[in-house]
């Protein structure tokens, strides 16, 4: 019996954990979509630790979001460039065109970006809050 009693402890947690993670969706998963809008892509969360980069290609004009979570006395630099200015940056030229998204984030939220169709890259980099 004290078997059966800890599969059910065990099952119990496991549906306690499930329920938490669905009801703690928030902001991520409350925007609507709008009519004539449709979601192209869905990832689950990135862990960033020193830092990262992917590309993004897109056909066309798109509105990119990015959702964020950023831990406790963390900031994230998030980054959309171009595959030019990437290039530029990785053969060590400085590029003078200005980035696509460039911002500082904190906490938890969403950043929107305007981007036409082509190829994109996508930098993130996580730093700790200056004290002050």
């Amino acid at each position: 019996m004290k078997t059966g009693t800890s599969l059910w402890k065990l099952l119990l947690g496991i549906g306690m954990l499930l329920w938490i993670q669905q009801a703690s969706a928030g902001p991520f998963d409350s925007i609507p979509i709008g009519a004539g809008e449709r979601v192209v892509m869905e990832q689950d969360g990135v862990t960033v630790q020193n830092g990262s980069s992917s590309n993004l290609y897109l056909p066309g004009h798109v509105t990119v979001m990015f959702d964020y979570d950023v831990e406790p006395g963390k900031q994230m630099l998030l980054m959309v460039i171009t595959e030019a200015q990437w290039e530029a940056v990785s053969a060590g030229e400085q590029v003078t065109t200005q980035p696509m998204l460039r911002v500082t984030v904190s906490g938890t939220g969403t950043q929107t970006v305007e981007l036409d169709g082509g190829t994109y890259v996508v930098a993130m980099s996580i730093t700790s809050i200056p004290l002050k």
